[in-house]
């Protein structure tokens, strides 16, 4: 039995904003404890998975989109935990993993090779 990857990409995403829209209705949008910045990063992550499935491939310019997306999710959820447990976020977290990914993917991953490695 093979798995198809386009399916289980729109089950991923799917379920992802699903996630998100459960989170909102579940606290009526009044957050506490790092779980508005969760909701935000299940919202990036599916932005992202979304931008990887779109009609004309891994372009460049989607890849690296896509790529600062799942870096801002990662960011958003390591914020959430540092808030959850109590902590202050550092502010070079917010940004520096999102902007260090798209130069990255923009400035070194031309090569359709690399980019199918990174994606």
């Amino acid at each position: 039995m093979r798995l198809h990857t386009v399916t289980l990409l729109i089950v991923l995403i799917a379920s992802t904003f699903l996630m998100a829209g459960a989170m909102w209705v579940a606290f009526a949008g009044r957050f506490r404890e790092g779980l508005g910045q969760w909701t935000c990063a299940l919202i990036m992550q599916g932005a992202g998975w979304a931008l990887i499935l779109m009609p004309n491939g891994p372009e460049p310019g989607t890849t690296a989109a896509a790529t600062a997306l799942f870096a801002m999710c990662w960011s958003l959820q390591m914020s959430a935990l540092l808030h959850f447990l109590g902590q202050p976020t550092p502010r070079w977290l917010n940004y520096g993993p999102i902007l260090i990914a798209f130069i990255v993917f923009v400035l070194y991953m031309q090569e359709m090779r690399e980019r199918l490695f990174a994606g």
